[in-house]
């Protein structure tokens, strides 16, 4: 099991190229709550369209986090201040459909491989 005090379910729009997201829960935000901004967005350059774009799991640490968003070119505006993060693309009938992504703000959560292959697990 992994913990995951912030959560998202973001489906891709391949036509439209926009991505939403139909369940987000982020622990900075007061109540756990959904935030309006997030229903939707056009595909940019954030981590959730680098996983979707490339179609591999991601895992980001501490130790990688900042470099991985500059040389990759990852907007931070839309990338966050996490800690340590997971994506997972998200299949049906072989088929991208979106992604999960699990994300940490605190040094003491670091998401590892174990984690990486469970989100793995649960997307397909």
């Amino acid at each position: 099991m992994i913990q995951a005090p912030n959560f998202y379910v973001a489906i891709y729009d391949k036509v439209a190229k926009r991505i939403s997201f139909p369940y987000f829960v982020d622990n900075k935000l007061k109540g756990n709550v959904k935030k309006k901004a997030y229903n939707k967005r056009s595909f940019a350059n954030g981590l959730t369209e680098y996983v979707i774009a490339n179609n591999k799991p991601l895992l980001l640490t501490s130790a990688n986090f900042a470099d991985f968003i500059r040389d990759n070119n990852i907007d931070p505006n839309i990338a966050g201040t996490y800690i340590s993060r997971i994506g997972a693309p998200g299949m049906s009938n072989n088929n991208l459909i979106g992604m999960i992504g699990v994300s940490s703000y605190h040094n003491e959560l670091q998401y590892d491989d174990e984690d990486l292959q469970i989100g793995r697990a649960s997307c397909r």
